[in-house]
């Protein structure tokens, strides 16, 4: 029996290589038939106690016949015919079933990179940051077509210039994961080989070019989700000429151009087979507020040295347990240079610190990598990481000493951060997010009409609060609330910082504050908040001064710290966000409240004392411009995080930022367009009666 197996299994591999045609030859040649035991063969024996034996085949040719009375008698027949089990084409597997359903198989998304052309001439480029869009759809579960829409800046690396490109591709592609294993729409990792053509339209100094091209990639898929999909594509392609507008220089007639394409693309597909129904995550929209710190990447400056101040404002949304996506508006300042003057035998070194600012607009992929795992997204957890990769583009400014406006221009940047996330309830969570930013700039030359390119660095870490809203099938199922308008007052302090574009090394002074507040809930979502606060602002500041050498006044120069003790009356209307974005709910441990207002702010006193590292300096010396700069009002802007340890007490911590309508009240050189602006953080209390 084991005998016919083998033969069996040796018959199938010898057909495998055979003809059609050759293979039915031999099995009509070799197809044998056994006869079932004689009818007077001894019952006691095994082979005659089998009751499933096979009756013979009654159709076999008798040429074929083995004669009972030469060879022993078997108990089962064969009757095996491998052509049964030829196929004419390889078999491929299908997998899950794919559904003709327009919506399912179309995507969009986003894509960026790097890419170069290697011309044969003179000219050589620097590495291009394409970005773009990109659509596709999947006609079957093997074939698809891609469009994708690109702008690439391509530095020349003698700085003579940029090439600007603005590139279309038609793709075709192919699902190869698919193809050996079958269409499965939970796979993670996906391998798509694509085969395409584009068109290139490149301008170069005023010279404007054609380009037609042809191209091939490998693209690397990796499922986030139901459906979103990121994905990595080294490509290859063949252009034609003046890609790099090398002129007569390049004898040749194509050029090569070469990179790899990551993205994010998300799928239309709203099926929720996907996940198991106890899946748990935050369907609605969520908001964010963030204030950190903020350093450049200086040669200059060490890295402490270049710390700012930054603020982010973010609403975002998660497709599913796994992906989501994330818009904020960011204004972030730093030091990015520093000038020493040298020291004489009359004064000491001075370093003075320059400063830079950016404002910018970001969109992100969000990725909730824990979620990957099917236990940890069954089940709500107080801690939880979020992953952040996409581009931001705003506005830069720096402060260049001996220009008037200094440096002002648009950046395009990559960006990337980590959130780390701690639940306060299913609704409200504080997270930290370290966090970097690769920029991208161009500055016009002063004496003809290029640009120069210039990449930087930065880097911050914020403290910030997250709010989750509540989707439409959860509001639908809230019960009604009762009101209880209350009074509430308290008292907090902090610190607080001048933004300044220059500041020049001297004497530390702590800047604090205090107030006082009362404030009413006039409703779920608005309350009214009137305080009285006290600031002490310090500064440093060069200055003329005199002193009395005997009997006649000398005029002299230095470094002074002047100190401004100021008064504020302040009125904010505050709105809760916690209740607006969830339900109504007195109980509720923490609230977010973010405040909008305007305060008068007066001097009421002011005092001023030379550096402590001037080397001569006369009896009494004695500043010569005025110091107190009277009063002015201002607008302010924050946001309150309560946290209730019970009725009537709480805890309260604010960021503010004040921004004053007198242009130079505080004085110095401050952030060109803007007047002088104070952020201060403060810690409190709150009662509520």
């Amino acid at each position: 029996m084991m005998y016919g197996k083998y033969k069996i299994i040796c018959t199938c591999l010898c057909l495998w290589y055979m003809s059609p045609g050759q293979a039915h030859m031999m099995v009509t040649a070799v197809r044998p038939v056994v006869e079932t035991p004689d009818s007077t063969a001894t019952s006691s024996t095994p082979e005659a106690a089998d009751t499933t034996a096979v009756q013979p085949v009654k159709d076999t040719p008798v040429s074929t016949a083995v004669s009972t009375s030469s060879k022993p008698k078997l108990d089962h027949t064969v009757d095996f015919n491998p052509l049964d089990y030829l196929y004419p084409d390889r078999y491929v597997e299908k997998g899950d079933t794919f559904r003709n359903r327009f919506l399912d198989h179309l995507y969009v998304g986003f894509t960026t990179g790097f890419s170069q052309v290697a011309p044969k001439g003179r000219r050589a480029m620097k590495n291009g940051i394409p970005f773009g869009g990109v659509a596709g759809y999947d006609f079957n579960r093997l074939h698809g077509l891609r469009a994708t829409l690109l702008h690439t800046n391509y530095d020349m690396k003698d700085g003579d210039g940029t090439v600007k490109q603005w590139e279309t591709d038609i793709d075709y592609v192919f699902h190869l994961s698919d193809y050996l294993y079958g269409y499965d729409k939970r796979r993670i990792f996906r391998i798509s080989p694509t085969l395409g053509v584009g068109y290139i339209h490149s301008v170069f100094q005023g010279e404007r070019a054609s380009i037609f091209k042809g191209q091939a990639g490998i693209n690397v898929g990796i499922g986030l989700g139901r459906n979103a999909k990121f994905f990595i594509e080294p490509f290859f392609s063949a252009l034609t000429d003046q890609a790099d507008h090398s002129g007569h220089t390049n004898v040749s007639k194509y050029d090569i151009q070469y990179g790899v394409k990551a993205g994010l693309t998300v799928n239309m597909d709203n099926t929720n087979d996907f996940y198991n129904s106890d899946v748990v995550y935050t369907r609605g929209f969520f908001y964010e507020l963030a204030q950190g710190v903020t350093f450049y990447d200086s040669d200059d400056l060490g890295f402490f040295k270049t710390t700012g101040t930054g603020y982010k404002i973010s609403v975002g949304r998660w497709f599913d347990p796994i992906v989501g996506l994330r818009l904020s508006a960011t204004a972030s300042e730093y030091y990015w240079s520093y000038n020493t003057t040298a020291a004489t035998e009359a004064r000491p070194s001075y370093e003075t610190r320059y400063k830079g600012s950016m404002f910018a607009g970001r969109l992100e992929g969000l990725v909730n990598p824990l979620n990957f795992f099917p236990y940890w997204r069954q089940v709500r957890h107080p801690f939880e990481m979020n992953i952040a990769v996409g581009g931001e583009y705003g506005w830069l400014t720096k402060y260049i000493p001996g220009t008037d406006n200094g440096l002002k221009c648009n950046y395009a940047g990559f960006t990337g951060a980590a959130t780390f996330l701690y639940s306060m309830d299913k609704e409200t969570s504080f997270f930290v997010e370290p966090r970097v930013v690769v920029a991208n700039f161009r500055e016009p030359y002063v004496n003809v009409a290029r640009e120069a390119s210039f990449t930087e660095t930065s880097a911050s870490i914020s403290l910030g609060v997250r709010v989750c809203a509540a989707n439409r099938k959860e509001r639908a199922s809230w019960p009604p609330y009762i009101f209880e308008p209350r009074l509430f007052s308290g008292v907090q302090v902090g610190g607080l910082k001048h933004m300044r574009s220059v500041n020049t090394v001297g004497d530390f002074a702590l800047n604090y504050s205090g107030q006082f507040y009362v404030g009413y809930h006039l409703g779920p979502y608005v309350s009214l908040k009137a305080a009285i606060e006290y600031e002490t602002l310090n500064e440093n500041k060069y200055g003329s001064y005199v002193v009395d050498f005997m009997g006649v006044e000398k005029q002299f120069t230095a470094l002074w710290q002047y100190r401004y003790n100021l008064l504020n009356i302040k009125l904010a209307y505050m709105l809760n966000l916690s209740n607006v974005y969830q339900k109504y709910d007195l109980n509720r441990k923490f609230n977010l409240f973010v405040e909008g207002g305007a305060l008068y702010s007066k001097c009421m006193s002011d005092n001023a004392r030379i550096y402590s590292g001037e080397l001569e300096v006369g009896s009494s010396p004695r500043p010569l411009s005025a110091a107190n700069p009277g009063g002015a009002p201002a607008l302010l802007l924050g946001a309150v995080a309560q946290y209730r340890i019970n009725d009537q007490w709480s805890l309260i911590l604010e960021p503010e930022v004040h921004y004053y309508l007198k242009n130079g009240f505080i004085g110095g050189e401050v952030l060109s367009p803007f007047n002088d602006v104070v952020a201060k953080v403060s810690l409190g209390t709150s009662y509520t009666f």
